[in-house]
């Protein structure tokens, strides 16, 4: 699109410029948005207010995502649009700049939190992956990608890239990664990246299964001197293993993983192996149901990590993290030594922070639990959280200590 002069006038629900005036970006299907147009912009005025909105047409929930809060009077063209997604992709990369001596898995943009909604993109070694959910940038994709190899040529002129894939991923249909014109080679279906001095093995053209969870490294760097502190490490939900082999880089001296998979204690066990120097015999894995092992294990530890998936199922019945609280929690403290901490999460969108909060606050009550919450743990560097945007802070973890 060249020509932006005629950017159509929309009027919002009297909630959606509420939620705006939060810092809310998105706007929500309801009867106002019925009407839109199908021009890839948007314009919304309410008295001394004015946005631009990026459209989505074609998502069933989303209809249109904040892009600028701009000045009543003032002016928007295509020039101005890419001047504003050239700067906003520089100064996301930028902000990550730092971490790359320490990992290569990191988001280099964060969608709505890095104000390009709808936009990520991974760094997976020296593959990048840009992953769209909305299709509002179908039109502009060609100049993005342009954008996007000026940059990091120019900030990172020394760095070799394997290639740049894309991924559509708009309302929960997942398209194949595809090449884009700026790649090498083909996308290998095994790739080893490293964290924290750890090798790992992902399989990157799986869509959500890679091996790993780029959005909880930075809370693995953050928990880093409490599980350095520890002796004995129980990594429940284990996945691929990479909270027990961060464990074991920091030289703790007993670490056990528990997941029913057998299929991900396998990638653990590999990815034990892409890393000799490890003191692998420090390391047990335990194949089954994580209460059926709390409650017949006679073990405890000093740290544990309870990060069960949003809803599970262990071929008999089913439940969600939430609610499985109430059980997991008290299990958890009977094999917590004296003095020892718990990170537990729960990774959704749904319920909030306070919601999870008040939750554990009452099993701590209601079992008398001898155990207070020392902070609240979540989405922090490359996954930064916006005011305002609830959807988006979706990991929510806190961290207990056991008294005496």
């Amino acid at each position: 699109m060249s020509n932006m002069s005629n950017i159509p006038n929309v009027k919002l629900h009297p909630e959606s410029w509420k939620q705006i005036k939060k810092g809310h970006p998105w706007i929500i299907k309801d009867q106002y948005t019925s009407s839109f147009s199908k021009s890839p912009f948007l314009r919304a005025i309410e008295k001394n207010q004015k946005v631009i909105l990026l459209n989505d047409p074609s998502h069933p929930k989303i209809k249109a995502r904040v892009w600028d809060n701009v000045e009543l009077q003032a002016s928007f063209d295509i020039n101005t649009f890419r001047n504003q997604l050239y700067s906003r992709l520089e100064d996301s990369i930028l902000n990550r700049k730092t971490l790359f001596e320490s990992r290569d898995n990191m988001y280099l943009v964060f969608g709505e939190a890095d104000f390009l909604p709808g936009l990520f993109i991974q760094k997976l070694g020296s593959v990048l992956l840009i992953q769209l959910y909305t299709e509002a940038y179908k039109d502009h994709f060609k100049i993005l990608l342009k954008y996007f190899k000026e940059i990091l040529i120019k900030n990172f002129p020394d760095t070799h890239w394997d290639g740049v894939f894309i991924q559509q991923r708009n309302h929960d249909k997942i398209t194949e990664i595809k090449e884009s014109p700026w790649g090498r080679y083909k996308l290998p279906n095994e790739l080893t990246i490293k964290e924290f001095g750890v090798n790992y093995k992902l399989l990157v053209k799986n869509f959500y299964d890679q091996g790993i969870y780029t959005d909880m490294s930075a809370i693995r760097f953050k928990l880093s001197s409490d599980i350095k502190a520890a002796k004995s490490v129980l990594n429940l939900y284990c996945y691929t293993g990479a909270f027990s082999l961060y464990a074991l880089s920091l030289g703790v001296e007993k670490v056990t993983s528990v997941d029913l998979s057998k299929k991900y204690l396998e990638w653990l066990e590999h990815n034990l192996g892409l890393n000799p120097e490890l003191l692998t015999e420090n390391h047990t894995s335990v194949a089954q149901d994580v209460p059926k092992y709390l409650q017949k294990t006679e073990e405890k530890f000093d740290f544990i990590i309870c990060d069960p998936p949003s809803f599970s199922s262990n071929g008999k019945s089913s439940s969600s993290a939430f609610s499985q609280y109430e059980k997991l929690l008290p299990l958890c403290m009977s094999r917590l030594e004296v003095g020892g901490k718990i990170a537990l999460f729960l990774n959704t969108h749904s319920i909030t922070k306070n919601k999870f909060q008040k939750k554990i606050e009452d099993i701590i009550k209601n079992n008398k639990l001898k155990c207070h919450i020392i902070k609240h743990l979540g989405l922090e560097q490359d996954c930064p959280r916006r005011k305002g945007f609830p959807e988006g802070d979706y990991i929510k973890g806190f961290f207990i200590q056991k008294r005496a």
